[in-house]
């Protein structure tokens, strides 16, 4: 009797075991390894503040609406030209006159992935007028990959709009 007992309990847990699925095939898509284009949504998005798209202005109406204040509440949207490379807490965006603006993450608060070059974004914050020192031009340009030689050619402040955004939304 003993035996018939342990030989259904070896049998019970043959037909227990092999009834559970150690497959990855029931995790949802975004969990699988390698799985790309799952990766490619994630980037799209609400990154920091949630914000929405209303009243958003292209680079172009920013400048002329900031005209000679120094600064001033705004909600950009441009296509992003470059993002950094090391703490995604900036980018650079199109101001469709040839020039860029940076955007930084608001107190580096949040971070945005580090691959949506290309992509349209808007942001909502402060823009001001402002110079950036040639040092922080120098870590700008090594967070992008910019070799020793390319960092020692810049030599000038940079007089430029900055914004530092709430929240962005990637497109």
């Amino acid at each position: 009797m003993l035996q018939v007992r342990n030989f259904l309990c070896v049998i019970f847990l043959m037909l227990l075991v092999s009834a559970c699925d150690f497959s990855n095939n029931n995790l949802p898509k975004e969990n699988k390894p390698g799985r790309t284009e799952d990766m490619e949504t994630r980037k799209v998005g609400f990154y920091g503040k949630k914000i929405d798209e209303n009243g958003a202005i292209s680079g172009r109406e920013l400048k002329d609406k900031l005209g000679s204040n120094t600064t001033m509440q705004a909600k950009i949207k441009g296509e992003i030209v470059e993002v950094a490379a090391d703490d995604s807490d900036w980018l650079q965006v199109d101001m469709e006159d040839g020039t860029t603006m940076q955007i930084n993450m608001k107190d580096h608060s949040f971070s945005i992935p580090k691959d949506i070059t290309g992509r349209t974004v808007i942001a909502e914050g402060t823009v001001r007028k402002d110079s950036i020192p040639v040092v922080d031009l120098h870590d700008y340009a090594e967070e992008v990959g910019k070799t020793e030689e390319e960092v020692r050619t810049i030599l000038e402040l940079d007089p430029k709009l900055k914004f530092t955004a709430e929240g962005v939304i990637i497109k």
